[in-house]
Formats: structure tokens, sequence, C-alpha cells
């Protein structure tokens, strides 16, 4: 029987990414789009790209705005969607700080939930308790989940990813037959976000205005990442590996980024048009309150205070863009410049080093001549005449053809078909399963409390016990009703 689907927040994320995804399996008969919740004035938008992706109009819950009230009276208009169409699947794909309530909605309902990263956000005051809140509300929505009969799954395309799913296999052979951990991971990811001075004022898609920035956009892909490979220690050495997380975290602000790339700059390629004000007191000012662009993350995994990991987490949106016009484009997901550059480096003790780097191609009027082409490369270089295997080995993965023919689809885009896939069809559900974020959590909690310590004066250091106890099964479920919206 069809998977009915009602999809929360229809913008330019979701317009690239879901609804295709939903024409494949509403095609195919696997589902039915029942409903889609977004603000009123969109209404038009959201039919238009309805119409576009070739899907048949769906029953549509405007929200007149995003305030509290708002959100409770579309929960309430959304349990009767369900009751009269039925709803066993809910695709949130909003404003990260509108996520709570629609999880929450799902945990009581028993409606399986898909949800993009991060699972929450809020505006932040750079404090602790701020940043403590990312953990909170991941073991409140967790908790509520383990007392229904649906599920939770974050949308996290590396754990499908077949370069990476490789890779960790490698790791966790050479892990479990040696009892050697990963004691060095670094993980690197770009993304070329170029925002001028006073778009950092005006956006509302990857904004910086509420406190938060690069940790909460993509760069949740990033830490996952880490957590993910990280998870084969616990996996291969269980209670051997580590009890404890040291964290030190060093960020850039726009504040930062207007000293970095002056004005001048902008004069010289003549983009510098009504640019004075992001440059002045009060203007400097206002970049100050932003959240993040660029962020280092170092840790150090610990078991009885020795170290048995260390490493680092780069989440850089200051790097090379193809961005050369001063006005933003329409879509600023996907068509303002923006250029990934990825890299992973892993130490196995003496035993085993591994290079991963995925090249993204730059956009086509950007590289007309296709110079930089799309490939994911593993390099594994081992102690052959210790472990077996070759000294040197190299893989290499490219795109595959389109399964709508005419191109390809990238290697992310794969994963994320078939994490949706597995999503709508109910198998392999935990390897992205909601409980298994713990750590990316906990390390994204961490950062912002690290952050938040700069920005006062202070150390910015913290750590936090691995591991947590499993949810109580006394814990009582909460009405969503009565849930923070």
């Amino acid at each position: 029987m069809p998977k009915k689907i009602v999809l929360v927040g229809l913008g330019f994320h979701a317009r690239h990414h879901y609804l295709p995804l939903l024409g494949d399996v509403v095609r195919r008969h696997e589902a039915q789009l029942v409903g889609v919740v977004d603000i009123e004035d969109r209404r038009p938008h959201v039919e238009k790209a309805l119409r576009e992706a070739g899907l048949a109009p769906a029953h549509f819950l405007g929200l007149r705005s995003v305030d509290p009230l708002a959100q409770a009276e579309a929960l309430t208009r959304l349990s009767r969607l369900k009751a009269e169409q039925g709803c066993d699947g809910l695709i949130v794909s909003t404003d990260p700080r509108n996520h709570l309530p629609y999880l929450t909605w799902g945990a009581l309902e028993d409606v399986d939930v898909l949800v993009d990263k991060p699972l929450s956000a809020l505006a932040m005051d750079f404090s602790p308790e701020a940043a403590r809140k990312l953990t909170d509300d991941f073991q409140s929505i967790r908790d509520l989940f383990a007392h229904s009969t649906a599920s939770a799954t974050i949308m996290v395309t590396r754990r499908a990813h077949d370069g990476y799913l490789m890779a960790r296999r490698i790791l966790h052979d050479v892990a479990a037959e040696f009892g050697v951990p990963i004691t060095f991971l670094n993980t690197y990811h770009a993304n070329g976000y170029w925002n001028f001075p006073d778009e950092f004022r005006s956006r509302e898609n990857h904004p910086y205005k509420y406190g938060f920035g690069a940790l909460l956009h993509g760069g949740y892909h990033v830490v996952d990442l880490a957590a993910w490979l990280l998870s084969v220690n616990k996996e291969a050495l269980q209670d051997d590996w580590a009890d404890r997380m040291e964290v030190l975290t060093q960020h850039a602000t726009p504040d930062d980024f207007l000293e970095q790339i002056p004005q001048a700059v902008y004069d010289r390629f003549g983009l510098g048009r009504e640019m004075q004000a992001p440059f002045s007191q009060a203007g400097r000012y206002f970049a100050q309150s932003c959240g993040e662009t660029d962020v280092n993350i170092s840790f150090s995994a610990r078991r009885d205070e020795r170290v048995i990991t260390m490493g680092s987490i780069q989440v850089m949106e200051t790097a090379l863009s193809t961005r050369a016009w001063r006005n933003l484009s329409e879509d600023t997901y996907k068509d303002n410049g923006r250029h990934s550059q990825e890299r992973i480096t892993v130490h196995m003790g003496h035993l085993l080093t591994m290079h991963i780097e995925d090249y993204r191609p730059l956009p086509r009027d950007a590289d007309p001549q296709g110079l930089a082409p799309a490939r994911f490369v593993i390099r594994v270089l081992r102690n052959s005449r210790l472990i077996g295997g070759e000294p040197y080995s190299e893989h290499v993965l490219t795109p595959h053809p389109s399964a709508q023919g005419g191109g390809t689809d990238s290697l992310t885009e794969r994963s994320r078909r078939k994490t949706f896939q597995r999503w709508i069809t109910g198998a392999g559900r935990a390897a992205a399963a909601l409980e298994t974020h713990e750590l990316s959590i906990r390390l994204l909690t961490a950062a912002h409390e690290c952050m938040s310590r700069r920005r006062r004066g202070l150390a910015p250091m913290t750590s936090f016990p691995i591991g947590t106890p499993a949810p109580s099964p006394e814990a009582k479920p909460m009405s969503w009703g009565s849930a923070r919206v």
C-alpha cells in the first residue's frame, strides 16, 4: 500500500531534492503526496513547484506566520488531515528552528518522520544553556520516539554514500581484526558560500543573523561524518575505546570576514555598490552578533585520561566560490556560485593511513570545458608486512548515468535517493535513525558551547562523557500541544 506523505516546507532545498524523489516513488505507486505545509503567501510557489515536478496538487496547509500559535494550528489541521485521508510519513524540510513541533507530532501520532539536518536549531544567545539545548532537544525527541511505533530518520547523505561506505568497511575490518582504533581523524569541508557583507542581514535560508551559522547549515554533515567514522572504534573495540571527549573550538564570524575581505576588494571587482553600511561601526557591531562562518573543532577521545583518538573537524564557508555578480540569484541554494570541497585523513596507529578526497565539479558556466570532473578517491597505505594486503591501493568512484536518462547522478544524490528509498519502504532505517546521532549532537553542542565561551572571553574548551543511559522506560510521553514550538 502506498505510503501517504505530507511534506513540511517546500523551499529551494525541498524543490531540488525531495520533489524529484517524491515524483519517482509516486510514479511507482510506492507513495502518495497527500499534503504540503508552508506559509500561506507561498501557496502559488508550492502549486507551481508541484506542477513542474509532475505531482498532482496536494492538500495545502497554509500557515499565516511562523509564530507558535500558527504552528499549533497547523498541527491540529495536520491531525485532521491524517484522520480524514491518512498520513504515515512526514518529511520535515522547513527552517530547523521549526523542526521540533513536527517531530513531536510524528512521535505522538505514530507517523514516520524524515527530517533534514540539523535536528533542531534556535536563536543563539551565546550561552552554554543555549548550546546545551541542542542535546536536550535530541534527548527529548529520542525519548518520545522510544515510546512510539514510528521512527525518526535524519537525512545525512554520507552514511549511504558508496565511497564512504567502502572507506568505513576498510577501517572497521582493520580495527576488528587487530584491535587498533582510529587514532587520528581529520574531516575537512569547504562550502564556498560567498555572502556579500549586506547579505548577512537579509538572508533567511542559511541565515547567520539568528546567532547560528555554518555548523547548523551544511556543517552538520561533516560533524556527523566524523562521528559515524569514529563509531568504528565503538563497534570494533566496544568498551575499550573511550569514555570522555575533550573539545576545543576556534571560529570566525561575519565581523572577522569583513576584516578578511575588506571593502576595497569588492570595489576592485566592481562589486562594491551600496556596500558602505556593513563596514560602518553599526554594521560591524551587527556582524559580531551573527553566527559563525568558519569553524575548526579539535577533539581528543580519552579513556581513563589517556588519549585514544585525536582529530579535528573543519567547516569552512570562506572558500572558493564561483560567484562573480553583485545581486543574489533567486535560488540562493545552488545558483549563487556555491562550490563544495571535502577531504578526510585517517590514521590507525602505525598500521594504516587513509586519504579520501571528494572532488565536486565546478558549475558548467564556470568550467565550460569540464576541467574539474567529479571524482571520489580513496587512497589506502598499509603496513602490509604486518597486516597483509597491498601496501598501496587506490579506489576511484565516479558519477553513474542518471536513472532518468540524460546526464549523471552525483554520488551524493545517489546516497540521498538510497536513504529516501529506505525510509519509504521501511528497510534499513537504522543506518541514519535518530538514536544513532548522539555523538554527532554532543559534538555539535560542545562546539557551540566552546564558541559561546570564546565570545565571552573564556577558554573555548569543554568536555562531555561518551555514551548516555538509554531512555527511561518510565518516561511519560508529552502531548504535541504542550511541546515547545
